[in-house]
C-alpha cells in the first residue's frame, strides 16, 4: 500500500496521505511517487519515469475514450455518468464501453455518491497534454452544462467550476457574471472568505482593461465583512 512504501522510506504521515490520494492505489503510482517525494525536487513535476508510463497508456486509448477521460478531467469533482452521457454527446453503449476500459486501465472510478473521479496523477496528466484549443472547446461544453445546473440546483460550487470553465474558454463577460452570482450567493449565506476569492479571481480575470464597479463594491463589503479593514480601503 502507499503507506507501507511511504513508511519504508521514512516519509511523513501528511506525504504518505498525499501520495495515497495521487496514486489511487495504483502500486507502480505509489513506488514513483514516492520515490520521487524522497529527493529534493519532490514539489516539482511527475517523475519521468512514471510519465512515460502514462503517455503509453493514454496513446492506447482511442478517440472516444479519450474524449470521456477528458471531459471527466474538465467537470472535476461534478464530473457523472449522467453529465457525461448529456456533455459527450454519445449513446449510452459507446459510454459505457468507454468507461469501462477507462475503469479497467484504473484511470477512472467511481466514488460512494455515484460522482466519477480521475486519479490526481491522471487528472494532471490529462489537462496537461490536451492542447489549448481542445481544452477551450471541452471547457465551454462543460461550462454551459454546470452552469445550467446550478442555476436550476443553486449550487455555489458548481457555478463556481462552470465560471473558472467559462474563463479557460475564453468567455470573460459569462464568466464574469458567474463569478458575481456566486459571490452574492456565498455572501447570503455568510460565507464571505470563500466570496473574497471568487471576486478577487473575477477582478483578475477582468483585469484593468474592463474595471467592474459592482464586482468591486461587493468585493469591498466581503472584505469588511472579513474584517480585512485596511484591504477594503
Amino acid at each position: 500500500s502507499a503507506t507501507v512504501v511511504a513508511n519504508k522510506l521514512a516519509l511523513a504521515n501528511t506525504e504518505c496521505g498525499r501520495i495515497a490520494r495521487a496514486s489511487g492505489g495504483n502500486p507502480l503510482f505509489v513506488r514513483e511517487l514516492a520515490l520521487h517525494a524522497t529527493t529534493s525536487a519532490r514539489d516539482a513535476e511527475l517523475p519521468q519515469s512514471l510519465t512515460a508510463v502514462m503517455d503509453d497508456r493514454l496513446a492506447r486509448l482511442n478517440a472516444v475514450q479519450v474524449r470521456v477521460l477528458r471531459l471527466t478531467a474538465f467537470l472535476g469533482a461534478h464530473a457523472t455518468v449522467a453529465r457525461l452521457r448529456t456533455v459527450s454527446k454519445l449513446e449510452s453503449d459507446a459510454l459505457s464501453q468507454a468507461m469501462e476500459v477507462l475503469e479497467h486501465e484504473g484511470m477512472v472510478r467511481m466514488t460512494s455518491t455515484r460522482a466519477l473521479r480521475l486519479h490526481d496523477c491522471w487528472q494532471t496528466a490529462v489537462v496537461d497534454r490536451t492542447s489549448p484549443v481542445t481544452r477551450a472547446s471541452l471547457s465551454l461544453d462543460c461550462a454551459e452544462n454546470l452552469a445550467a445546473a446550478s442555476i436550476e440546483l443553486d449550487s455555489d460550487h458548481r457555478a463556481w467550476h462552470a465560471a473558472e470553465l467559462f474563463a479557460q474558454a475564453g468567455d470573460a463577460d459569462r464568466a464574469s457574471t458567474l463569478f458575481l452570482q456566486v459571490a452574492d450567493q456565498m455572501c447570503a449565506r455568510s460565507l464571505d472568505v470563500d466570496a473574497c476569492i471568487v471576486l478577487e479571481r473575477s477582478l483578475e480575470l477582468a483585469g484593468e482593461d474592463r474595471p467592474l464597479l459592482s464586482h468591486r463594491a461587493r468585493y469591498a463589503r466581503a472584505l469588511f465583512s472579513c474584517e480585512r479593514i485596511p484591504d477594503a480601503l
